[in-house]
Parts: structure tokens; C-alpha cells; sequence
């Protein structure tokens, strides 16, 4: 294994965050009379900072109320709180491919712009004990595409080469500008076109997949020029 610690993003990647989110959206518009949102549209939004997702989702003369913004987002994120495991699961394969690379001996850290303590709920519940390392959103750190989550982990962690793994093109661009290699995976929550656009170092459909990526000789090169397991 050439990396000694392995990074991921939560929302789309470890977990399929999808139906509780769109619930809690829904939710929380009607709650403030506006109109709800298509599950689709919810799924392409899903990899923006907290407010910023939420923001998205409201009608758009309500673009520039930060207010109404500001409201609307903590309704949100009072639904989201209590409902954020209702229908939330990993992904098939997801928690073999977090014990081998624990059995490895490979760091692992979850780098996600969902809010901090969402993000610390989930994995504790989902995942108990497996994580080195877990950040979201908040504690003064900025959200991705910034270093500061990366730098925080990195110092915390002390590791000397890591890889992020993510389901979206602002997780290949956060990689692109830390400087660290990436792995994608096309069962998130965008399509693979998409992801083979931003050209990122591998790209996997499952988790079995993954695995072999990271893994030595599990490398080679297809005729899309992206490195392919």
C-alpha cells in the first residue's frame, strides 16, 4: 500500500445519506411554504457546505435573504438531527473495505462538508471505533475546496501520504488543490461521466473495487486515459 492513510468524504461515499436529506428538505420547505424539491435535484446539490445546500434548495427570489436563509436553515437542521439515521446506510461492501484497510495498518479519516457533529452522529453510529480521524463542517475550519479540514487532520494524524476517496467533481478538485492523489466512486452521487471529466486518479464502482485500487498492482491504464481498476 502506497498510502498511509486513507481519507473520505461521508455523504455519497461511506453513506447513503440521500433519503433522510431529501425528507428533511421537503420537510422544512413545506414548513415554510415553498414548494418541494425533485429527489434528483437534492442529489446533485448534496456535496455543498450545510447553509450553502440548503440555500440551493429554496426558491430563488430567496437567494439573497439571509434571514429567511438563516431560518429556514435551522429548521433544517432541527428536522435533520432527530431523522438523520432514519433510512441512512452504508454502502454495500463499505464496512469489509474500512476493516481491511484497518487490518493494513492504514490511518483513516472522514473529511466531510456536512455540519461537524451530523457528520460525528453518523459515524459513531454507523462506524464505532474504526475512524483516526472525523471532520465537517464548523469549529472554525473552512469547508472544502479549503486546506483547513486537510491541514487539521494532517497535523493531527501525522501521516506522510494520503489518498481522498469522494463521489463527487468538488471532491476530485479538493484533492487536485491539496495535492494528494484521488480515488472516486461511481456509486454516489454523480455519474460517471461526470467524474471522468475531472480526471481523478482512480475511479470505482463499488467497494470491492476500491479495495483493489488501493492495493498495489491493482492500477491499470483504459482507453478513457483515467486510471481504471
Amino acid at each position: 500500500m502506497r498510502y498511509d492513510c486513507v481519507i473520505f468524504d461521508l455523504d455519497g461515499t461511506l453513506l447513503d445519506t440521500l433519503p433522510d436529506l431529501i425528507s428533511s428538505v421537503n420537510h422544512t420547505l413545506r414548513l415554510n411554504d415553498m414548494p418541494e424539491k425533485e429527489a434528483a435535484y437534492i442529489r446533485s446539490m448534496v456535496a455543498n457546505p450545510g447553509r450553502e445546500f440548503f440555500r440551493l434548495c429554496m426558491p430563488p427570489e430567496f437567494a439573497n435573504d439571509a434571514d429567511m436563509i438563516d431560518r429556514c436553515y435551522a429548521d433544517f437542521r432541527r428536522h435533520y438531527d432527530v431523522h438523520l439515521a432514519d433510512e441512512t446506510a452504508p454502502y454495500n461492501g463499505v464496512k469489509e473495505l474500512l476493516s481491511s484497510l484497518k487490518k493494513m495498518g492504514i490511518k483513516l479519516a472522514v473529511i466531510s462538508n456536512k455540519a461537524d457533529h451530523a457528520v460525528k452522529m453518523l459515524i459513531e453510529k454507523n462506524f464505532p471505533a474504526v475512524f483516526d480521524g472525523v471532520i465537517g463542517e464548523g469549529n472554525g475550519l473552512l469547508p472544502k475546496p479549503a486546506p483547513d479540514m486537510y491541514l487539521h487532520l494532517k497535523e493531527k494524524l501525522q501521516f506522510e501520504q494520503a489518498i481522498y476517496i469522494g463521489d463527487t467533481e468538488f471532491d476530485i478538485r479538493f484533492a487536485r488543490a491539496i495535492g494528494i492523489d484521488c480515488a472516486a466512486v461511481s456509486y454516489g452521487y454523480r455519474e460517471e461521466d461526470v467524474l471522468i471529466a475531472e480526471k481523478p486518479d482512480y475511479i470505482a464502482a463499488d467497494a470491492e473495487e476500491l479495495l483493489h485500487a488501493l492495493s498495489a498492482n491493482g492500477i491499470s491504464e483504459d482507453d478513457h486515459g483515467k486510471q481504471k481498476i
